[in-house]
């Protein structure tokens, strides 16, 4: 009885002996982590705000930078070069005014505002037409887009989440008093420059779908990289340049929330509907290596998923297949189109088996283009060369009428409005100085009466030469004195 006591005696003391350890190690794992995720460590308010306002001025050398940063961004898009792309986000300063308008609306900073709005729409205005100057020019624009344009023409929910996070990253190394590269990582990330670049290429080509997706993806970026501004701006306490109300802080949080909403629900349909299209290209060629390739090895099926898959979600989508191999009846095809709709997800699905006399035909008028395509060139050719021996020839014509018919009418007009010439020969004058090409040049050889001062052979020198070049209908003429 006596050791059963001693044993709770002990166990008594062992708890709360116990329990201050635990508490201890809880306070450390908690003190730990609110060390590694503590936001405010490193602040630096004053700074942060001078940075921002710095960078939403819009002027001089900023404006240029803008430009050449959209010429580069242009051509690294038509030149499908992601490393192009890149370097143009890089340098591009889309990015401030954004923040700004972040900021502002989170201190209630309305002429901060006002600025930041002012400058991106003016940056906005300046890329779509410096990159539709650059694709209308451009003659290769009209030729299928490069996948880095087509990347931006259909925004999905998951640009959404880049944004968020790609402006949450660039709001907190903002804040900081030290440098980092967040914030270069933050303009490749988020890339506000390649959809204006878009943009201006869906309106040079007249694509209004690629204009307003492309829009749409710089809206989504624009709008979540100024919300996670604002949300840092408001976490972090930064000062109000101006105290406003509960109302007009209830109207500005809803104001700010249907903004988000109406961001956000178009992107997610988009998603939704690329998640459809990507299931209907996987389940098709799933079924055609199962059921067209595998039981059919003499047949030589080839399709294009981009090309040949044409998908609708509300009506039939396309499958063509090319067969170059051994025939395929109509029996086989009638059962692979039965077979695929009988999956819930490809029931509006239906093959389009092309196969020899198809391909012979396709191939023929291939062909026939091609061979179009060279007698069209052919005979350009043969037309600017005809159109040049003609020029050629009314040339060569010229001037032998000139030596043979018109030379002793230009002597005897020469003589009459100068009578102090002496003597007077006109040629077609070969020379080189072995350093470039030889040229052919009109040339007159004159003398001119001793009797005459120098000044006098001197002005009658300049007046023959302007005469000679209309009389004979020359551009250059050069006179030789004896």
């Amino acid at each position: 009885m006596e050791s059963n006591n001693n044993e709770n005696k002990k166990s008594f003391f062992d708890n709360k002996t116990v329990q201050p350890e635990a508490k201890k190690a809880k306070n450390f794992l908690k003190d730990f982590f609110k060390g590694i995720l503590d936001i405010t460590e490193g602040v630096s308010k004053p700074k942060a705000v001078e940075e921002i306002k710095d960078s939403i001025s819009f002027r001089g050398h900023q404006a240029w930078i803008l430009v050449f940063s959209i010429m580069v961004a242009s051509i690294g898009l038509s030149a499908d070069s992601p490393a192009v792309v890149i370097g143009a986000m890089l340098i591009s300063p889309l990015m401030g005014p954004i923040v700004g308008v972040g900021y502002s609306i989170g201190v209630n900073d309305f002429e901060t505002l006002r600025r930041s709005l002012m400058n991106l729409l003016v940056m906005v205005v300046i890329s779509l037409i410096t990159s539709y100057i650059y694709f209308w020019l451009n003659p290769f624009s009209e030729l299928n887009p490069t996948k880095e344009l087509l990347a931006r023409t259909y925004p999905t929910i998951l640009d959404v989440f880049i944004a968020t996070f790609g402006g949450l990253a660039g709001a907190v190394a903002l804040t900081r008093k030290e440098k980092s590269n967040v914030v270069p990582g933050v303009a490749i990330a988020t890339a506000l420059m390649p959809p204006l670049c878009t943009a201006g290429y869906g309106l040079a080509i007249g694509n209004y779908a690629y204009f307003g997706g492309a829009i749409y993806l710089f809206f989504i970026n624009s709008v979540f990289i100024a919300l996670t501004t604002l949300l840092i701006v408001k976490l972090l306490r930064f000062p109000l340049a101006k105290y406003q109300d509960a109302v007009k802080r209830r109207r500005t949080n809803i104001f700010i929330t249907l903004i988000a909403i109406v961001t956000i629900v178009p992107s997610a349909f988009f998603f939704i509907n690329a998640l459809r299209e990507g299931a209907f290209k996987t389940q098709t060629v799933k079924f055609i290596n199962d059921e067209m390739i595998d039981n059919f090895p003499k047949s030589n099926f080839i399709y294009d998923t981009n090309k040949d898959f044409q998908y609708n979600k509300d009506s039939v989508s396309y499958v063509t297949v090319w067969n170059s191999g051994e025939r395929v009846s109509e029996d086989v095809i009638t059962m692979w189109n039965n077979k695929i709709k009988k999956d819930p997800y490809q029931q509006n699905v239906q093959f389009l088996i092309r196969q020899d006399e198809d391909v012979r035909q396709q191939l023929s008028q291939m062909k026939e283009g091609v061979i179009q395509e060279l007698i069209f060139d052919q005979k350009h050719t043969i037309a600017q060369k005809d159109s040049l021996i003609q020029t050629l020839r009314k040339e060569l014509s010229n001037h032998k009428n000139v030596e043979q018919n018109e030379f002793p009418i230009v002597t005897e007009k020469a003589k009459t409005l100068f009578p102090d010439l002496d003597y007077f020969g006109y040629a077609m004058f070969d020379e080189t100085n072995f350093k470039q090409k030889a040229s052919n040049i009109p040339t007159a050889i004159i003398s001119w009466k001793d009797s005459i001062s120098s000044e006098v052979k001197k002005d009658h020198h300049h007046k023959l030469m302007k005469w000679l070049k209309v009389e004979l209908k020359v551009d250059t003429i050069q006179i030789i004195e004896n």
